[in-house]
């Protein structure tokens, strides 16, 4: 596991560590080292994106919704000068909403 100071200002590294475990197939371990980076930056839109597709391949469709979804918002939210560099975070969770079961929320957020 990474060691660092919690109050240390690159939390990035637990974003790098979750995708590198969801890559690998590690989804548990992406879903712990995302939810740390979350609290940290709750409106990153990769990080959102990465932890509801972990929590996706874990069995958790609801709350792998709201994390797709948060990721949109987080996009929309955005200085207009930031879209262009997290606009492919929007499409990459509308397209994991639409392919949830019983999916409403999708249709909402495009």
């Amino acid at each position: 596991m990474l060691a660092q100071d919690d109050k240390h200002a690159h939390s990035e590294i637990w974003r790098e560590v979750g995708a590198t475990y969801f890559a690998a197939g590690m989804h548990q371990e992406a879903r712990e080292a995302l939810e740390r980076y979350i609290e940290r930056r709750a409106f990153d839109p990769e990080g959102l994106y990465y932890l509801g597709r972990a929590l996706k391949e874990l069995g958790h469709p609801t709350e792998s919704q709201e994390m797709f979804t948060r990721c949109i918002e987080a996009v929309k939210t955005m200085p207009y000068y930031r879209r262009a560099q997290v606009r492919r975070w929007r499409k990459l969770a509308q397209e994991q909403l639409s392919s949830l079961p019983n999916n409403s929320a999708s249709l909402a957020t495009s």
